[in-house]
């Protein structure tokens, strides 16, 4: 397989609205059973052109991906910003709550919180500060905010 009909199927993959790290496994075990060679780099490359985000969040489940970027010198880490309104909040107990739906998987929520990689933004209300993420089910989440101040 020429590395141009490689990059068409890896398109094909990753221009599914519905595609997941589970596809992108399947496609790049598939091409490591089936070839000698795969251009590894050329993929990532490739990925981070056209889709950064997913490419983060595959390099959080696998290795030589993860390889891949830190030698080509591609960022690991980025910075989610939520947007939300002050309608949406409940304030209870010293937190605000909202729910949050995100085609984030959960382990690349949780990664970016850990980090300290989200901001949230919130009009009328200063600074907050994400302080902990409850999955409800699949993309959907329950974030529990603090304010800047209340959380020093």
């Amino acid at each position: 397989m020429s590395n141009d009909q490689l990059i068409l199927d890896l398109d094909f993959v990753i221009t599914h609205p519905k595609v997941q790290i589970k596809n992108l496994e399947w496609f790049y075990n598939n091409c490591l059973m089936a070839y000698h060679h795969v251009p590894v780099f050329k993929i990532v490359n490739h990925m981070n052109l056209s889709n950064p985000s997913l490419l983060r969040d595959w390099s959080s489940q696998n290795v030589a991906i993860r390889n891949a970027m830190q030698e080509l010198e591609i960022s690991q880490t980025s910075v989610m910003t939520i947007a939300l309104r002050k309608e949406d909040l409940l304030y209870k107990n010293g937190f605000y709550i909202t729910p949050y739906h995100s085609p984030t998987n959960s382990s690349s929520l949780y990664i970016l919180k850990n980090r300290q990689h989200i901001d949230i933004t919130c009009e009328g209300i200063q600074k907050l500060t994400l302080a902990g993420i409850q999955e409800e089910s699949a993309g959907n989440f329950i974030l529990y905010l603090k304010t800047s101040e209340a959380s020093k």
